[in-house]
């Protein structure tokens, strides 16, 4: 599952460590030692990073949107996937299943 992270940009839920605030100085450091080692992905479009997104490669993602804002994304998500999962309505392959065995 993707998440949006704006600007038409996505990252994948599964592979996402932690998102956080750009405005301190060890998420600055951070930041740095990413593009000093080729592994900081600039998602903003020219805007102004306000968040980082530090991914299971060490690749570290900025994007011009909040933390909050990506954090509402996320939640309407996961919310989505609960909603989903509660269906009482089986699967097309679980009524199959249980057909063969009746």
């Amino acid at each position: 599952m993707i998440i949006p992270i704006g600007h038409e940009n996505f990252v994948a839920v599964e592979e996402v460590v932690v998102i956080q605030r750009l405005d301190s100085a060890p998420a600055r450091a951070f930041k740095q030692v990413a593009e000093q080692s080729g592994r900081l992905i600039n998602a903003t479009n020219g805007r102004k990073a306000r968040s980082m997104i530090l991914m299971r490669s060490n690749h570290v993602v900025l994007s011009s949107l909040e933390v909050e804002a990506i954090k509402k994304r996320f939640d309407r998500l996961m919310r989505n996937i609960d909603k989903d999962r509660q269906d009482p309505q089986p699967s097309l392959f679980d009524k199959a299943h249980t057909q063969i065995w009746e």
